[in-house]
């Protein structure tokens, strides 16, 4: 009877995410890591932003910036995400962190993965422009305007799970420069819907924020809201694709 209703419980798993079978329930440490192609970014108008950004973290800003795209991206589960391992340290710059700290995240960063999750319905779509981020971002040059900005987007279990639930992966600028043409609109549309998407690109630790994860430190609990689960995301990401439920298919957003 156990083994009959576990069969279920999996078979309904797999009708609400497509391809969760398929997942990998943990992240192979031993999975090829490419280093990262970053180049200076013409924003136009905005002017020339390096590789580095311009200051703070830069040695995880070169990561950020990172513009190239993966040929093989390796299914994971959004519980293997969360599950990664992370230094319990308090500093917001990596070239601040002893050896053994880099080494905890070193065994997983810049894996090439792909998740299939749901985009939280409250929120789970921010654009770092001027409203939501009024001093810009290093990674970016300080850039506020809409097109020149990272977006910050948590998937989730299931649609209403709250953020402080979730993972966040980012969408940015110099990636969407390859050709990419995506709106905030359609993942906002996806997440509304319901509808399962499956993200693909580059794992990254990103330190800043560990004042809005809700685990990072149960000895010193977060004093503020959270809005997140872990400090590892997907970022960039690479590849955008959305599950059409009356086709039964993935719809690749360009």
């Amino acid at each position: 009877m156990r083994s009959h209703i576990l069969g279920l419980a999996l078979l309904a798993l797999a009708a609400t995410l497509p391809d969760a079978l398929a997942a990998q329930s943990a992240v192979d440490s031993t999975w090829a890591k490419a280093q990262p192609d970053t180049r200076v970014f013409n924003g136009g108008a905005r002017g020339v932003c390096g590789a580095d950004g311009d200051g703070g973290d830069t040695l995880t800003n070169h990561r950020k910036n990172r513009i190239d795209e993966s040929a093989l991206y390796h299914p994971v589960t959004l519980d293997a995400l969360l599950a990664l391992p992370y230094p319990a340290n308090h500093l917001e710059r990596r070239d601040e962190w002893p050896a053994p700290d880099l080494a905890v995240i070193a065994a997983y960063e810049g894996a090439p993965v792909a998740v299939t999750a749901f985009v939280a319905r409250k929120k789970g779509v921010i654009v770092e422009d001027s409203v939501n981020s009024p001093g810009g971002e290093t990674t970016n040059c300080h850039a506020r305007d809409y097109a020149g900005t990272d977006w910050h987007i948590t998937l989730v279990r299931h649609p209403d799970d709250p953020k402080s639930a979730g993972m966040v992966v980012e969408s940015t600028p110099r990636v969407r420069a390859n050709g990419h043409p995506w709106t905030p609109k359609s993942l906002r549309t996806a997440a509304v819907a319901g509808d399962s998407v499956r993200i693909s690109g580059w794992l990254m630790y990103d330190p800043e924020h560990f004042l809005q994860t809700t685990n990072y430190d149960p000895h010193q609990p977060t004093p503020g809201p959270t809005f997140r689960a872990t400090l590892w995301e997907i970022h960039p990401i690479t590849k955008i694709e959305v599950f059409d439920p009356a086709g039964g298919k993935w719809r690749t957003l360009p």
